[in-house]
């Protein structure tokens, strides 16, 4: 296996059924056609086809089986993983990821990939006796440009406390006084999601009875721990992102305090097309600077470019009522779908110290080698230069006995 691996974004599209009884145009004008294509086609403006790694037409399991089950594989070979669900509000974002994690049939992507990240930690540690699993998961929200930690416990009445953005010496980014939270289970963590998601900010709007108003970022740490210290130990970070919606304030109807809700989240949406179009076109240093543009644009920097194999999940309405809407976001994916990240395995510290002694230990045996060649060296020099004594030593005597017998 490679230690590195560059990957495209992968990008797919569900496009959520048309609702029965709404009060708007229900005429279908998206529509998902074989091998990946989707044909967008209202009869008034060109028809355009976009092309996409899958378009799902079935329900969460579909989902699933594309996305979560591979992002499951990389994880377990040492890489960070995200995936990240985009769209418009009320198009199904939310829904495709978490879904009704108390229904088997219903549950979405994190809750699946949940279940399958514990049952292959049993089967790896059932199969291995030096092997130790562990698992932790940490949940924030970013909410009118503030980080928020969604399973800190909260007042009633009282403002969640306002995180800050760090990076560590290697430029990873982490936010300071996150909770994390140890793992045994996958009940337990998807215990854990429930409360998160009870926690993040919703309001009931126009388009959306349960509209998000922030993004929610869980972040899985994945750790895999030998006791034999020659077989390597592995590390990695699984990120499930569920931004929140984007708005046209025209149809939400939202006003007041949800309306700068609106703002605040469609600007920071607008930042991260940015840092899309920059990191699509290879715009090197503007989509490094794009990217510290918003708090969620630095959150997600590693997705983007960086140490990790990164999905894209897109979600759209079929209606003519939402066909602006609907190809902002197709066009949105498509860029995402031009970027490269450059991911990497990713070693604990303990296999880093292994391979440190390694080489120390060839470092050493090097030197006691050079040092035995000089010591060798010295040895025969030492030699060459007694014998020379040794023969001055004679010719000495010869040249004492000749001036004694010259005297006499």
């Amino acid at each position: 296996m490679s230690d590195d691996a560059k990957s495209r974004v992968q990008v797919s599209l569900r496009i959520r059924p048309a609702k029965k009884g709404a009060r708007h145009s229900t005429k279908v004008v998206v529509r998902g056609a074989e091998g990946g294509d989707v044909v967008v086609d209202d009869e008034q403006r060109t028809k355009r086809v976009y092309h996409f790694d899958h378009v799902f037409s079935g329900g969460q399991a579909e989902v699933f089986e594309a996305i979560g089950r591979p992002m499951l594989r990389e994880a377990y070979k040492g890489f960070n993983v995200c995936l990240f669900a985009y769209g418009q509000t009320g198009s199904g974002k939310t829904y495709s990821l978490l879904g009704d994690m108390g229904c088997e049939e219903r549950a979405g992507v994190a809750p699946r990939f949940v279940r399958c990240l514990f049952d292959e930690a049993q089967r790896m540690v059932d199969e291995d006796v030096d092997l130790t699993i562990k698992v932790s998961l940490s949940m924030i929200e970013v909410y009118m440009e503030k980080v928020r930690d969604l399973l800190a416990p909260r007042q009633r009445g009282q403002e969640p406390e306002s995180l800050e953005i760090h990076e560590d010496p290697s430029r990873r980014v982490y936010v300071r006084g996150a909770s994390v939270h140890q793992v045994l289970s996958a009940e337990r963590m998807i215990e854990l999601l429930q409360k998160g998601n009870a926690n993040r900010q919703t309001a009931e709007t126009r388009m959306n009875e349960t509209s998000s108003r922030s993004h929610a970022i869980m972040q899985i740490s994945l750790s895999q721990e030998f006791a034999c210290v020659k077989k390597k130990d592995l590390e990695c970070v699984v990120s499930l992102v569920d931004l929140a919606g984007s708005e046209r304030q025209t149809k939400t109807e939202s006003s007041g305090h949800q309306f700068e809700e609106a703002k605040k989240i469609n600007h920071s949406l607008l930042m991260l097309g940015r840092a899309l179009n920059s990191f699509s076109d290879r715009k090197g240093s503007d989509a490094f600077i794009s990217l510290r543009e918003s708090k969620l644009t630095r959150l997600l920097s590693e997705s983007f470019g960086g140490n990790s194999k990164t999905w894209m999940l897109a979600t759209v309405s079929p209606t003519a009522f939402n066909l602006t809407e609907s190809i902002s976001t197709l066009d949105y994916a498509t860029n995402a779908m031009a970027i490269t990240n450059k991911a990497k395995v990713n070693k604990s510290s303990k296999d880093l110290e292994y391979s440190d002694l390694i080489r120390l230990r060839q470092y050493l045996d090097g030197s006691v080698a050079r040092e035995k060649g000089l010591a060798e060296s010295y040895e025969s020099q030492v030699a060459e230069l007694r014998a020379d004594i040794a023969a001055l030593n004679r010719e000495l005597l010869t040249l004492n006995d000749s001036q004694m017998e010259v005297e006499l």
